[in-house]
Order: structure tokens, then C-alpha cells, then sequence
């Protein structure tokens, strides 16, 4: 298949061959486009680089925002080649995401989640403006690292994903996580609770470095969406497996219970203490949460393994519910 086709038309379908195929072409285009553009002292030339130049597009950005400039030819320029070397890297994998039979839904979930890392990074550089440039390096490192962490996991899932029709059931992962309605099977739910945990490891690094974000009430809406997944992924195992939500339930008041307690705990501790003192209760209060954290922890992990292992029910879910 001729070059510009296999990379910039989204139509069509390509096996695994030609994915890979297409992505070497791409790199090799890019690396020598890349080589060009700093040959000639352009500051374009790392736009075309992948991860790195999202990262440093993003704090070219935030620094253009916070000193009220208008965007220079560099930055326009640089936005333009890494739009394209996406789009490029998109019709890849769209293409060969249709002929491995899986939907764009997860490719568009990839998106998002790049643009959500994004905003936070942006966030996290803008609080930095007024101390030392040198502390912008680990925002920068966060992003790339990041970017690169979900692109490498996406395109090596897709790339090795085979044609199997006779397997092959509509999966979305929006709905997996955002819908409470329907069932999923083991490996949804064992996938879906990975991607979980994956967003919880990195989200409270980058909350406790934006306080811009952490003013906006990003840690609340975060603990919302968090306990929203957490509610859409075990009703629809626990449905899968033809148990009720009961379990669920009482997992989650024991939860509320256990929080409630280690603050009413640390709060009581802090209070009847002398104020020369004070400085100290801080720490009993934060080992108070860390403690129940702890126990939530192991609960948690139990009772997932548990819902994991049920069995499923014998009687077919509806069309586009039953994941596997």
C-alpha cells in the first residue's frame, strides 16, 4: 500500500503486517523530518517526536497563557506537525483496530485520556512559573513519560490483537466503565479494575503538585468519578455472575464507615491535645487515614478477587453486553 494512503486515509482496514509496517514508515518519516527541522535551527524540529513533543508543546502553551501572549510562529508551527504525526498514528490504529473487529471506542478513550493528561500537566507547569525553570523538567518528564506509557500500551494491544470474528462481541470501553446497565465478563471487569488502579497511581501525583487544579476541586470530582466507576464495574460482574448488589452495598458503607471513623478519630486526637503541641497532630491525623486507607485496601482486593472469580450465569446476555 503506497504511503500517504496507509497513513493519512482513515478508511479501510490493515492486518497486522501493515500496522506495523505503517508505524515504522512513520517513524522513519518522522525521524528524518525531525533531523531536518533542527539541522536549520528551527524549534519545531521536537514537535515531531512522540510524547516528547506533546509534552513540550504543553508547557509552551501554559507559558504563552500565563505571560497573555499570542501564540508565535514556532508554537503554531509545532501544533501543526504533531497534529498531523497524530492523525497519522490515529488512522493506523483506527484501521487496524477495524480489522481486528474491536470499535473505536477505546482508540477515542486514548485520546482523552492523553488530552485529560494534557490539562493536568499544563496546570502543574502553570503553578510553577514563578520559582526555578529547572522545576519544570518533572512536569515535562511526567508528561512524556505518561504519554508514552498509554501510546506503547494501546498500539502494542492493538498491533498484536488477531482477526477472530467467531469472538468478536461490540466493546466499548466508555461503557464498560460509565455504563451501569448490562453485564461483563471476567477479563472486562480484570481490565477495567487495571485501568483503574493505573489512573489512581498517577491522578494524586499530579493533584498534589497543581494547586490551581486542587483549588478547582479537582480532588472531589476525582473521589466522585473514582467511586462512579467503582459502582458501574462491580454491578455489571456481580449481574454477569448472577449475584445481587447486596455485597456491594455493604462494601461500600464499611468504606464510608471506616473514613468516617479515622477522621472523627484524628479530628478528637488533634482537638484535645495543647496547642504548643499542635504542630505534631497533623501526622496522627494523616496516619489515622493512611491506617484506615490500609484496611480499605485489603477489603477491597478480597472482595474484588471474589467478584472476579464468579462464575457466570448460563442464560446469554443481550447483544453488545456480555463481556468477555
Amino acid at each position: 500500500m503506497p504511503v500517504l494512503p496507509l497513513l493519512f486515509d482513515p478508511r479501510g482496514a490493515i492486518d497486522r503486517r501493515t500496522f506495523w509496517s505503517g508505524l515504522l514508515q512513520l517513524a522513519v518519516i518522522s525521524l528524518t523530518l525531525s533531523f531536518a527541522l533542527a539541522s536549520l535551527g528551527l524549534p519545531s524540529a521536537s514537535a515531531v517526536l512522540p510524547a516528547i513533543g506533546e509534552a513540550l508543546i504543553t508547557a509552551d502553551i501554559t507559558g504563552h497563557v500565563y505571560t497573555a501572549s499570542p501564540p508565535s510562529v514556532a508554537l503554531v508551527a509545532s501544533i501543526l506537525i504533531a497534529t498531523a504525526r497524530l492523525y497519522a498514528s490515529a488512522c493506523l490504529m483506527l484501521k487496524r483496530s477495524r480489522d481486528a473487529r474491536k470499535s473505536a471506542g477505546p482508540l477515542i478513550a486514548l485520546g482523552l485520556a492523553e488530552l485529560l493528561v494534557q490539562g493536568l500537566v499544563g496546570l502543574w507547569i502553570y503553578d510553577l512559573f514563578d520559582d526555578d525553570d529547572v522545576a519544570m523538567i518533572l512536569p515535562i518528564a511526567v508528561d512524556a513519560a505518561i504519554t508514552a506509557g498509554l501510546g506503547l500500551g494501546f498500539t502494542i494491544w492493538v498491533g498484536i490483537s488477531p482477526l477472530s470474528p467467531e469472538q468478536w462481541r461490540p466493546f466499548t470501553w466508555l461503557r464498560v466503565v460509565l455504563d451501569p446497565r448490562g453485564r461483563a465478563g471476567r477479563r472486562a471487569f480484570v481490565l477495567g479494575e487495571l485501568a483503574l488502579h493505573a489512573t489512581l497511581f498517577f491522578a494524586p501525583t499530579m493533584l498534589s503538585f497543581s494547586t490551581a487544579l486542587a483549588r478547582r476541586g479537582g480532588v472531589p470530582l476525582l473521589l466522585l468519578l473514582v467511586s462512579y466507576v467503582i459502582i458501574c464495574l462491580y454491578l455489571k460482574r456481580l449481574r454477569d455472575a448472577g449475584r445481587g448488589p447486596g455485597s456491594l452495598i455493604a462494601m461500600i458503607g464499611f468504606s464510608v464507615a471506616t473514613i468516617s471513623t479515622a477522621l472523627v478519630l484524628g479530628n478528637r486526637l488533634f482537638l484535645d491535645q495543647p496547642l504548643v503541641e499542635s504542630l505534631a497532630f497533623p501526622a496522627i491525623w494523616m496516619l489515622a487515614i493512611s491506617l484506615a486507607a490500609g484496611v480499605l485496601a485489603v477489603f477491597w482486593l478480597g472482595y474484588g478477587i471474589w467478584v472476579a472469580l464468579g462464575e457466570p450465569i448460563a442464560s446469554p446476555a443481550p447483544p453488545g453486553q456480555q463481556l468477555e
